[in-house]
């Protein structure tokens, strides 16, 4: 991968197909006939190995396991963030990055989300963690991990019998001295 005099991206796969990502994140495809994504195993092109760029791997990182550089382009614009996880993969290890990601797809169904948002599956009455996999990986594991978030809701909802919340304060009296405070007009009372 190479930054650009405009900064925009070249990216060179291992097989010499090479792409360019503009700062909005917009692949334009460099080489005829490129495909996105390489044959494990395969041996590297002459042009890969003499790209004067860095190599990065990108393989799933964060919440999501966000996996592709073209999908690490696609993230960092959806986020504002241009095409740092692009540049830097490893931003997305970062738990404000990896938590932003996830929130982002899962309101909206962009990347990683394959269409699907959260409201899909939840909401009202609907609560259904096996369809809500498609969010991530299609159905795999869809019930294994429906057990798994069904019993982490259930020890969530048995924990709010022991946290003891104050009431709520009102918006009307928010920032208001307390009685017992020195500073209160009630104080000498």
């Amino acid at each position: 991968m190479a930054v650009l005099a405009d900064g925009s991206v070249r990216i060179t796969e291992q097989d010499g197909d090479q792409f360019s990502v503009s700062l909005v994140g917009a692949i334009k495809f460099l080489t005829k006939g490129a495909k996105m994504g390489t044959i494990d195993g395969g041996a590297a092109a002459r042009i890969y190995d003499n790209d004067p760029g860095d190599e990065h791997a990108y393989f799933g990182r964060g919440y999501v396991q966000l996996t592709w550089w073209s999908n690490y382009a696609k993230a960092g614009d959806a986020l504002g963030r241009g095409l740092d996880l692009l540049l830097d993969p490893e931003l997305v290890t970062e738990s404000k990055t990896a938590y932003d990601l996830m929130s982002h797809g899962m309101r909206t169904g962009f990347g990683f989300a394959n269409g699907h948002n959260f409201v899909e599956f939840f909401g009202g009455k609907k609560r259904d963690y096996k369809h809500a996999r498609k969010m991530v990986n299609g159905i795999s594991h869809a019930e294994d991990i429906a057990k798994i978030a069904e019993a982490f809701e259930d020890v969530l909802l048995a924990s709010r019998k022991w946290v003891h919340m104050p009431p709520p304060v009102s918006d009307e009296i928010r920032g208001m001295p307390k009685p017992w405070t020195s500073h209160s007009p009630f104080s000498g009372f």
